[in-house]
């Protein structure tokens, strides 16, 4: 019973350490729709030595800079932040309207009229 008990709480102390390591070494960036790709994309890159939060969007990060999101403003976040993790890009998953909006505290800039 104890050597079991020792293997289950190694196991937990491993996929706690595996978890934050992952939270700290990589982010998960959210492409909208209409911007880099049609579709949209969700794409997960190393993030390490970037002052980024874990989970990014065109939108949040015009929020963290302290300006209005607007279609001008998403592309030319988009385009920054597509430069900023070329090399960093370590997968690409569909888009995902879900961590969109968590990126955004659940606010839908997404319909905001062209300027």
């Amino acid at each position: 019973m104890k050597k079991s008990l020792k293997i289950v709480l190694g196991l937990a102390i491993a996929a706690a350490v595996a978890t934050i390591a992952l939270y700290q070494l990589f982010g998960l960036y959210v492409s909208t729709p209409g911007l880099g790709s049609v579709e949209g994309e969700t794409i997960l890159y190393y993030r390490r030595y970037l002052d980024w939060p874990f989970l990014l969007s065109p939108d949040s990060l015009a929020l963290m800079q302290g300006e209005s999101p607007s279609d001008q403003k998403r592309l030319a976040v988009d385009k920054d932040v597509r430069l900023r993790i070329a090399g960093e890009r370590v997968a690409k998953f569909a888009y995902s309207r879900g961590l969109y909006l968590r990126s955004t505290k659940n606010r839908d800039f997404l319909d905001v009229k062209k300027e």
